[in-house]
């Protein structure tokens, strides 16, 4: 590789998201990346204590990108370790507009209904456009990844079927009145406070979006 260009790590690969991994990662960056202080850190919150590791190596000089699945999650820690030495920038779907400006300029109006219907099920997510895989295997492997990678394992919950069966009951239900008590059910749990929290790590991982007038409790 040659010298000034950008290092890459993909922390989704589950050989490297281990914490006693740290120091052969630092020891593999400085061999495959002789010279280079540009490092981007994919999905780094996969791995425990990923905050030391970037401290470090800022510490080291070394510049940083950091991107992740779960931004809410990464700045939090990012503002307690990084204060002051780092920017967050939030990545969105593509608007609907630019949806339609890859497909072609004029849409008769059952055309454009067709497209809006589209682009509510697919969500703008850019893979989905520019590659021919089944649309609804990917949006379930992205449900999990961010159900089960971002959430159950980063929070260690005790309930993973509860909590998925929660993340697809909302989603499943969007706009509709909830209370608490009614989505403990849907999980069998006897806690409504262990709901509030689930709840509270669905928005986390941008998969649910309450207004104050959905939550009836």
């Amino acid at each position: 590789m040659a010298q000034g260009q950008f290092g890459y790590v993909n922390f989704d690969d589950e050989e490297l998201n281990h914490v006693e991994k740290i120091p052969e990662i630092l020891t593999a960056i400085a061999d495959l990346y002789p010279g280079s202080k540009i490092l981007l850190l994919d999905e780094i919150q996969n791995i425990p204590g990923w905050e030391l590791l970037a401290n470090r190596l800022t510490r080291q000089g070394y510049t940083l990108y950091i991107t992740g699945s779960n931004a809410h999650q990464l700045s939090k820690e990012l503002a307690t370790h990084l204060t002051g030495r780092h920017m967050v920038t939030t990545i969105f779907p593509i608007s609907f507009a630019k949806f339609l400006k890859t497909k072609r300029d004029e849409f008769t109006e059952s055309e454009y209904r067709s497209q809006l219907a589209e682009y509510s099920v697919t969500g703008g997510f850019p893979e989905l456009l520019a590659t021919t895989i089944d649309k609804k295997e990917y949006l379930l492997r992205l449900f999990d990844a961010v159900v089960y990678k971002d959430i159950i394992r980063h929070y260690r919950v005790r309930s993973p079927q509860g909590l998925g069966d929660l993340a697809q009951y909302l989603c499943s239900n969007v706009a509709c009145e909830y209370s608490v008590h009614r989505l403990s059910r849907v999980m069998g749990c006897r806690s409504d406070q262990t709901v509030r929290k689930y709840i509270e790590y669905l928005e986390e991982a941008s998969l649910f979006f309450p207004s104050q007038d959905s939550r009836t409790m």
